[in-house]
Formats: C-alpha cells, structure tokens, sequence
C-alpha cells in the first residue's frame, strides 16, 4: 500500500512571504517616489533650457532679435520673435498658423512659452550687459534680447523646488548658450 504524501506551504511560510514582500514595497515605494520627484524636477530644467534654445535659434535662422522674458504673475519664460522687415508680402491665410515645432505664429510674430510647475520657484533671474556686465542689463532685469548672430545679454537662473531640488543655469554672452552649472547625478 503506498501513501502519497500531500505537501502544502504551512502557514508560517505564507507568513514569511508576506513579511518579504512588505519589507520590499517598503524599500522601493519611497525610492520610487523620489526617483519620480527629480525626473519631474529635470523635466521642468529642460524646459526652460529649451526655451533659451528656442530664442537663440530663431535668432539666428530669422536674422532678427527675439526676446526672452520671465512673468512672475503667470509663473512663465515666453520667447517672442520679432517680425521679420523683408517679409512683409506673407499671405492672409499664413497669418496665425501654428508652427511644425508647436510654436504660434500670430502677425508676422512668433512666440512659444514655457510654464513652470506650481512647485518650482524661481531663485534668481539675474540679467547683465554683455559689453558692461553690469546687473539689470538695458532691459530692466526680467527680459534678455538675442540677436541675429546668437548673442545675447549675459545672465544666471536659479531654480528651486519645493522638495529641495535646485538647478543653477549660466547664460553665455557670446554664444548665446544657457547652460546647467550644478552637478547632476
């Protein structure tokens, strides 16, 4: 006579999984969670960056002076590009259309914004002259000009977030280049 002998898990191995298991999501939530905090934080940097990006190649591809500015009332940089004088003869039905690269064409101008999150605050927002480098710059400290060979008025950008992340950005006078000076993990 055989007997056939039924293994099952006891209840203390179920118990020890279920520990395991706790023990883990405990570790890896958090972690998660700030993984996600900084990616939003590095997303909202490369926004701005790609609006000083924005402003210096329209610039140099239109041969024309746009200007970046920062309205603390909306929480936004916007870059607005200036007519063109030589394209005067655009069609009616060109008027207002919106660009291949999301940006808005409304009268011969161009103009592309970048909202910052609620939660990220900006630290500092200083313009300088790019001949005098002297602070405030000929446009008063929230607007910088970029011209049609890619120079611009210097400036430095701090941004914080309200979960303690910062960002320190460099904007060069002569290339007309932001660039991010904090080091990045």
């Amino acid at each position: 006579m055989s007997l056939s002998l039924r293994r099952a898990f006891t209840l203390i191995e179920l118990m020890v999984v279920i520990l395991m298991i706790a023990v883990m999501a405990g570790v890896i939530v958090p972690a998660y969670s700030h993984y996600y905090m900084k990616a939003q934080f590095d997303s909202t940097a490369r926004q701005v960056q790609d609006i000083f990006a924005f402003a210096r190649e329209q610039a140099i591809v239109r041969d024309t002076t746009v200007t970046v500015s920062y309205d603390p009332q909306t929480h936004a940089f916007t870059a607005q590009v200036a007519p063109p004088q030589t394209q005067t003869d655009l069609p009616v039905a060109l008027a207002g259309a919106v660009n291949a690269d999301g940006s808005t064409s409304q009268g011969g101008e161009t103009q592309k914004s970048c909202r910052l999150d609620p939660d990220v605050n900006i630290g500092s927002f200083s313009v300088s002259s790019a001949a005098s480098g002297t602070a405030g710059g000929p446009s008063g400290g929230n607007q910088l000009h970029f011209l049609g060979d890619g120079t611009v008025e210097g400036a430095t950008l701090s941004i914080t977030s309200g979960n303690g992340y910062a960002a320190q950005f460099q904007l060069w006078p002569a290339t007309g280049r932001l660039t991010r000076m904090d080091p990045q993990p």
